[in-house]
């Protein structure tokens, strides 16, 4: 008679003489270990293998937001054939998304509900079929592993949460984002010691020091979901791409105009009231024939103290692209030190760029900014460089 593991006949005996006693973890987890032993000497090379540390680097990023990452001496070579040490005395530790992680990660600790059912599903494999159906099971297990691979790869990368931060708000906007280029020498009377400008050198914001952003926030909620006091406001603001004293690419908000009151002075200290505030947008689309659709906006943002933002345009509507959520500090002007994070997925729609050069669809087109503490920016030496419609905005803000 073929010989059974000890763990085996215990099971057996228990089922014969209704005893108590049954296999436990450690046994079940030796047996897997044994399997996944010997599977690797029947393995064959398969396509995609080599992206298989890719696929660990992604699982274990979609980990982080959960807290689930492993230590760095808790790590495991797939490249090696050995079992974890102490493989009889830990647990293993995954995400929902797949069972590989599995795999790369043994350790002790709490594991997830989704990790805990399919780890004792596949205890009862092993079971109720001993160690030739661990290994059949673990053979499947990562032959599935390395299909996997290929599928998140061509998934769209999920972002995770900051590091660090809480959620303060959320909204869906509309935007009308203006590229200028203004005299190095007025932007720096805005900059901190050790900040720079960041000024692309190609590409649709070749030259651009400064953006004007018309924003119309139409809904604002909190992390419950509920409105943020009116929920929805408008405001034109001034930013700057620039590099902050440690090298790294932020944004740095100069100023901006707002219509709502609970706004002021804002996240980064430097936002005033608009006592003058007047927005429009206009949609026409032709009766008969197939004619573009033509849009209009018109803003008129101005301070007590003078501050003016004006725009009047009018353009034919396009077809807009939808690009991936991009995660950037912005930084106040007036404290440095002060900075938010956005999380930002947008549908552009450049409208003109004297870069790129793509079909011009501005007919009309007008802005002024001029007073108070704006006068230097705007003395008439600006100029315009990308007329970008972003017809759909969804903003996370995180602050830190």
């Amino acid at each position: 008679m073929a010989a059974v593991p000890r763990g085996r006949r215990h099971f057996s005996t228990r089922e014969q003489q209704n005893e108590t006693e049954e296999p436990n973890h450690e046994m079940v987890l030796r047996w897997l270990a044994t399997g996944v032993m010997e599977a690797v000497k029947g393995f064959r090379r398969l396509k995609g293998h080599k992206e298989m540390p890719k696929l660990v680097t992604t699982l274990r990023a979609r980990d982080q937001p959960f807290g689930l990452v492993a230590k760095a001496a808790e790590k495991v070579a797939w490249s090696s054939t050995e079992p974890p040490p102490g493989v009889g005395s830990v647990e293993t530790e995954c995400t929902s998304r797949c069972f590989v992680s599995s795999f790369a990660t043994w350790r002790r600790g709490r594991t997830s509900h989704a990790c805990v059912v399919r780890r004792r599903a596949l205890q009862d494999l092993v079971l109720a079929g001993g160690f030739m159906a661990g290994r059949r099971a673990v053979r499947g297990l990562l032959v599935t592993g390395v299909l996997t691979t290929s599928i998140v790869r061509a998934q769209a990368p999920t972002l995770p949460a900051p590091a660090m931060g809480t959620i303060v708000e959320s909204s869906s906007e509309t935007r009308f984002q203006l590229d200028l280029h203004v005299p190095n020498e007025l932007l720096a009377t805005y900059l901190s010691p050790g900040w720079t400008p960041n000024v692309a050198t190609q590409g649709p914001a070749k030259d651009c020091n400064l953006r004007v952003l018309f924003i119309d926030r139409i809904t604002i909620n909190g992390p419950d979901g509920k409105p943020v006091g009116r929920g929805s406001n408008r405001v034109v603001a001034l930013v700057a791409p620039v590099k902050e004293p440690g090298g790294a690419n932020v944004q740095l908000v100069i100023g901006g105009l707002t219509d709502d009151p609970a706004e002021v002075p804002g996240p980064f200290g430097n936002y005033l009231i608009a006592t003058t505030h007047a927005m429009q947008r206009t949609s026409t689309s032709p009766g008969t024939g197939g004619g573009p659709i033509i849009d209009t906006q018109d803003w008129t943002f101005a301070a007590a103290s003078g501050e003016t933002l004006a725009l009047h345009l009018k353009y034919e509507r396009g077809v807009a692209n939808k690009g991936n959520p991009t995660d950037t500090r912005f930084y106040s002007a007036k404290t440095p030190t002060v900075f938010q994070i956005f999380r930002q997925e947008q549908v552009l729609d450049i409208l003109r760029n004297t870069t790129t050069t793509p079909p011009d669809r501005v007919r009309e087109f007008t802005f002024r900014g001029s007073g108070g503490t704006y006068a230097t920016l705007f003395g008439g030496t600006e100029q315009a460089l990308s007329w970008d419609n972003i017809l759909w905005l969804q903003r996370t803000v995180w602050r830190p």
